[in-house]
Formats: structure tokens, C-alpha cells, sequence
């Protein structure tokens, strides 16, 4: 699924929501709840100029967040001892 975006992609905002919260899960999560239903949950760590849907559905926030992604399996990986694993 990953290989599917464009971990190059551009555009011209200057932050996106999940490069803005922390980077603990908990926050993320209270960014993306936040994102979903605003009403229910009001305290976001993301910034409100930045909650808006255009900038969670931006190319380059799923590059940010692929490649995060694609971070954190290579980590696992290297944990579980698979340096060398077949890709």
C-alpha cells in the first residue's frame, strides 16, 4: 500500500497536521478523532488552521505519513533481527 504514494509528491502548504502534532501516539490519535468529529473531541494538538480536511487529504501529508510508516517497519525489522530479510 505504501508503494503506492508518491513519497516525492509537493505542494504549496507550508505544515500538515501530522507533522505539526506531537509525535506521540496519543496526540495523533486526539488529531485525527479531532479531525472526524470536531465537536467531540475539541482538544487537538494539531494547530486549528491546520485541521482542515484539505490539508489531511493533501499528497503530501500520506508521503509524510508512508514514509513514517515505512520508517517504523524498517525499525521492526532491524529489531527483530531481519537486516538481511528478503524485501
Amino acid at each position: 500500500m505504501a508503494a503506492a504514494i508518491d513519497l516525492d509528491a509537493s505542494c504549496e502548504h507550508p505544515q500538515h497536521p501530522w507533522s505539526a502534532a506531537d509525535s506521540t501516539t496519543d496526540d495523533r490519535y486526539r488529531a485525527v478523532v479531532h479531525l472526524y468529529a470536531p465537536e467531540d473531541h475539541p482538544d487537538t494538538p494539531v494547530p486549528s488552521g491546520l485541521s482542515v480536511r484539505e490539508l489531511w487529504e493533501c499528497p503530501v501529508q500520506y508521503a509524510e505519513l508512508a514514509r513514517k510508516g515505512l520508517e517504523n517497519l524498517e525499525d521492526w525489522r532491524v529489531m527483530r533481527g531481519g537486516e538481511d530479510w528478503e524485501d
